[in-house]
């Protein structure tokens, strides 16, 4: 087994909370684990529920730690790293969950290199809610071997995917254009199946007819029949989009998707 590092959560919101929560549950030491967030007035009592050391001062919180999970807002990811990359010690390795953009790991990957210091972006690919610290979670840059076989001590389920950071984080944003559109366009639906009063119908309609083989099939399937019928395709959401403005609703997903499979065989070509 490899000894307990003192572990730094940086950024002791929800996210923060739910695996800290999840690595104790799990055996990992409370006293190992440290944690830093601008709201600690608002947090403290969170971390005295688990016995987690929580920092109001950046610096004093870096000069402990040993080992960095970042979970904070992606905007602020490339300035903060910046700023602490400097302060961290050199054999701390940092381990980014925080899914911003791969350029920005890139260059944060390329600083870290400059100040020899190992630096790993993550993506989380499941609900901390649900699984807490157990959430499938991919991993790319340097030092993921280790992260890896550290983690797994403590039923983490983490995934090697690159030596190139970024490329975690590139895998969960591709995700989001299905997952978030999905989610965007099943608003859209159920306003509408509401609105006709056929929801329970449309519902389980789908539930007879999608991904009875499995998602990847159904992805190969349709992208398949989609080169080859688009234009049909663009045809019959057009008239939903006809249908959900004379019935005076919002048709912004279903106007997206007509223009996407307007540009089937140009700018959206798939081989």
């Amino acid at each position: 087994m490899i000894k307990e590092k003192i572990l730094g959560i940086f950024g002791f919101g929800e996210a923060g909370q739910l695996l800290t929560k999840g690595l104790i549950e799990d055996g990992y030491p409370s006293k190992n684990i440290k944690a830093y967030d601008l709201n600690y007035k608002l947090l403290a009592k969170k971390a005295d529920e688990l016995n987690v050391d929580l920092y109001s001062d950046v610096n004093s919180f870096l000069k402990e730690i040993e080992f960095l999970i970042m979970l904070i807002p992606c905007s602020l990811v490339l300035d903060l790293a910046r700023q602490i990359l400097p302060k961290i010690k050199k054999d701390c390795i940092f381990l980014d969950l925080s899914t911003s953009f791969p350029h920005d790991q890139k260059e944060i990957a390329n600083l870290s290199h400059q100040l020899n210091r190992t630096y790993c972006d993550g993506a989380i690919l499941g609900s901390l809610t649900k699984f807490k610290h157990r959430v499938p979670i991919l991993v790319s840059g340097e030092g993921t071997d280790f992260i890896k076989n550290y983690f797994t001590q403590w039923n983490m389920n983490i995934e090697i995917v690159s030596t190139e950071a970024g490329k975690a984080s590139a895998i969960k944003l591709c995700r989001s254009i299905y997952s978030k559109g999905t989610q965007a366009l099943l608003m859209e639906l159920i306003k509408a199946t509401e609105y006709f009063q056929v929801t329970d119908i449309v519902l389980e309609s789908f539930e007879k007819t999608w991904f009875l083989d499995g998602f990847i099939e159904e992805a190969n399937r349709l992208i398949k029949s989609t080169k080859t019928h688009y234009k049909r395709r663009k045809d019959e959401i057009d008239y939903s989009v006809k249908m959900l403005e004379e019935a005076g609703m919002p048709a912004y997903m279903s106007k997206c998707a007509s223009k996407v499979l307007g540009l089937i065989g140009s700018e959206y070509k798939i081989d």
